[in-house]
């Protein structure tokens, strides 16, 4: 499906198509091969370098692990096919589950937040499974500007993440079990004050699974005041999407 959006050429030679990056400084690489009906996604590091060692040099001396990945997966029998998935499409309606005035209010912005739809980028198995899934990715915040106050991601047929067999795979261990309005299953929070992270709420809504939070991405540390305007706008998404 996502073979025509690689951007490198297929002149490596492992796989049907494939790209693969090595990077001298780090003495890593990354690479996505498609071989048959197959996508791998491989990271190797590790690589002994020095200060003359090329990004060159160090994918050849990978190329023989790539290389015998490929080849072990075109040749292994298929254990776990599935049926050809059908590709879901995301929702756009990105005002209706995030309201702008809603956001405006909970995170006392100045001005009227916009609405962008974010996607995860690059050519890889995760984006690819996203697009496929249709994950809808909503951001609400400054016209013209790569942050944002408030963000919402959802997966459609995602509510088995919630279920007890889910659940007690450990799934939300690192998360508090709290009480979302209008929603019946138990919701998640993670929202590590001090820290430069994401404050976050799970939760269920219909059959997706949907995740609220402020969209930091890094511009400060999480602080305490976030987890009352998440939940309080993760009830808000709820009562929006019932």
């Amino acid at each position: 499906r996502h073979t025509g959006d690689n951007p490198f050429d297929d002149a490596q030679p492992f796989g049907d198509s494939s790209s693969a990056t090595c990077f001298a400084r780090s003495g890593l690489c990354s690479a996505n091969v498609l071989v048959g009906e197959s996508w791998i996604n491989l990271f190797l590091q590790g690589a002994t370098t020095s200060e003359t060692t090329t990004d060159a040099e160090v994918l050849a001396s990978a190329s023989p692990v790539l290389s015998a990945i490929t080849e072990r997966v075109a040749e292994a029998a298929a254990s776990n096919t599935v049926p050809t998935v059908e590709a879901v499409s995301a929702r756009t309606d990105c005002e209706r589950m995030l309201p702008a005035e809603i956001v405006q209010s909970i995170f006392a912005t100045p001005e009227l937040p916009k609405h962008s739809e974010y996607h995860s980028g690059g050519w890889g198995l995760v984006t690819g499974a996203a697009d496929l899934a249709g994950v809808t990715r909503c951001m609400a915040g400054p016209a013209a500007s790569d942050a944002g106050d408030a963000q919402l991601e959802m997966l459609p047929h995602g509510a088995w993440a919630f279920e007890q067999g889910s659940v007690s795979t450990g799934v939300w261990d690192n998360h508090e079990p709290v009480n979302v309005d209008g929603v019946d299953q138990q919701a998640y929070m993670t929202c590590p004050v001090g820290e430069v992270s994401a404050c976050t709420v799970d939760f269920v809504a219909g059959d997706a699974w949907v995740r609220v939070g402020t969209f930091i991405n890094g511009q400060r540390p999480v602080e305490g005041s976030d987890e009352p305007k998440v939940l309080e706008l993760a009830g808000h998404v709820a009562s929006a999407l019932r």
